[in-house]
């Protein structure tokens, strides 16, 4: 009888376990019914990247990689089949990079949106629904490091140059002229600060200087308001004064007109008077007797009675 139920029991367990492992493969391909198979395509390298690696999406697990393979219809191409859980809403602006995992040297593949192209992305291995992988921040670095190195060496060999001997000597020497040029303005700031002591007692002359000014200002204003009375004296005076140069003006042409025409005119008689006076002069002094008997009278002239021709 024991040895039925212990029967009995083992029976009872191994129909469990075949009830329960049978659960497992049903549960198993109703999970991988759920997952959508997409196909990435790429130029470069995908080294690193191996079957059942992990597929990310926005930095979740969603998948896993199934194969890699060639193209058959273009060799330089690589296909990537993975698949991912269904349900998510992947766009035509997804697109996929390789990340490291860890030191490992294994890569997963990492899936973004850019968010340009809103289409849904339909599953399958057409090749309108393949998904590009971009080159990843790595790859990029990987790809310039040739550059990077050509850019160090040159940085070096300027900083070579730049510690040079004779750098290094103009180095020191700015370095005292700078520490010479702190001490002098050390110098200065205390200079500064006695005449920042001293600006109080100037702003209080200035002060003084404004009130001096205020009251010249003042001065000025009576002075002008004094010019301002004494103006239609001068004005007065100006007026006198043109009068009299009108006036004066009138005397000099009347001057040169009448007065110094008569003068001329005097004097010209005067000149005469004297020629005759001249010429009786010198008639008594040739002929005195004229004075007591007159002047003898002049030979006849031709054709008067006593008129002689040559002889």
């Amino acid at each position: 009888m024991l040895k039925t139920n212990h029967a009995l029991a083992v029976g009872f367990f191994v129909l469990a376990l075949l009830l329960l492992a049978l659960w497992s493969v049903y549960w198993l391909g109703n999970l991988e019914k759920d997952r959508d198979v997409y196909v990435i395509a790429t130029n470069g390298s995908v080294a690193g990247l191996n079957p059942e690696s992990t597929v990310f999406y926005r930095g979740l697990p969603v998948g896993k990689v199934l194969r890699l393979y060639f193209d058959q219809q273009d060799q330089a191409t690589i296909l990537i089949d993975i698949e991912v859980d269904r349900g998510l809403q992947l766009t035509h602006g997804l697109y996929a990079t390789l990340r490291l995992k860890g030191v490992t040297g294994l890569t997963q593949i990492d899936l973004q949106d850019s968010g340009n192209n809103p289409e849904t992305l339909r599953p399958g291995r057409e090749v309108a629904n393949r998904v590009p992988l971009l080159p990843s921040i790595t790859d990029k670095l990987l790809e310039s490091g040739h550059d990077i190195l050509s850019i160090a060496m040159r940085l070096m060999m300027q900083a070579e140059k730049l510690l040079s001997d004779d750098n290094q000597l103009h180095i020191q020497e700015t370095l005292v002229a700078v520490h010479q040029a702190s001490e002098r303005l050390l110098k200065l700031e205390s200079h500064l600060d006695d005449v920042l002591l001293k600006v109080p007692s100037a702003l209080d002359q200035a002060g003084l200087t404004l009130q001096a000014a205020q009251k010249a200002m003042q001065q000025v204003e009576h002075l002008s308001l004094a010019i301002q009375a004494l103006t239609p004296d001068v004005r007065q005076t100006l007026t006198s004064g043109a009068t009299f140069l009108a006036q004066g003006e009138q005397i000099a042409g009347h001057i040169q007109q009448r007065t110094l025409p008569g003068l001329d005119q005097a004097l010209h008689d005067l000149s005469a008077t004297l020629m005759a006076l001249k010429q009786t002069a010198s008639s008594v002094r040739q002929q005195p007797q004229a004075f007591l008997y007159g002047a003898p009278a002049p030979p006849p002239a031709p054709g008067e009675a006593g008129f002689q021709g040559a002889p």
